[in-house]
């Protein structure tokens, strides 16, 4: 709802200021009565957490789980500050461009999956903005489905090339006979259970 008016030339002004509190249902929630009174039109809003996106984005780039509590504490944060549609697309977008700047500098493979995969259905997936609740919480769960998928994928890529070093070493120490699954394990730095498996699934023996 806009300003109290006492005369009838105020009521456009008011109106406007009823129009500009509505665009932040996207934060407070379509279930709120909003007084113009109540917000503030800050275009500085957004540019509060850039930073906070780009560490986010870093720690995922890298593979390492602190990303999680960083971004919850980022959409905490983000529910706490009013800011209007624009100011929420605005982040989103800065997020989508930091997310797809990191999957450029990973391998191939990792890159592909990100852009024809994950990438095109999180953007089905929050292409309509919501409140900022849901909206961070659908990009924190593709987020995490997305990071599984990159720890697989990195496990199979591992594989592939602990694979051969391991047999080379075998073929180059075949006549040393202290040569067993414990040496191996140490010389690779693995578990026993898992060059055991490895044997079978890539190497054959």
């Amino acid at each position: 709802i806009g300003s109290d008016v006492t005369d009838v030339s105020e009521v456009s002004l008011s109106y406007e200021e009823a129009m500009q509190a509505l665009d932040y249902k996207i934060v407070l929630g379509a279930d709120q009565v909003i007084s113009s009174s109540e917000v503030k039109v800050n275009s500085q809003a957004a540019y509060g957490h850039y930073h906070e996106i780009r560490v986010i984005a870093s720690q995922f780039k890298q593979g390492n789980a602190e990303w999680k509590p960083l971004f919850r504490r980022l959409a905490e944060s983000m529910k706490q500050d009013p800011m209007s549609r624009q100011e929420l697309r605005m982040i989103m977008d800065y997020m989508n461009y930091q997310w797809n700047a990191a999957f450029q500098e990973m391998l191939p493979e990792y890159r592909g999956y990100w852009e024809e995969t994950a990438f095109p259905q999180l953007q089905a997936e929050i292409g309509q903005l919501e409140t900022v609740e849901v909206t961070m919480s659908r990009y924190y769960n593709w987020l995490e489905r997305t990071d599984d998928q990159l720890k697989e994928l990195r496990e199979r890529r591992n594989v592939h090339s602990t694979a051969p070093r391991i047999k080379a070493y075998i073929d180059a120490n075949y006549g040393d006979s202290n040569l067993s699954l414990n040496l191996l394990s140490e010389h690779f730095n693995l578990s026993t259970k898992y060059v055991s498996q490895l044997f079978k699934d890539e190497i054959g023996i």
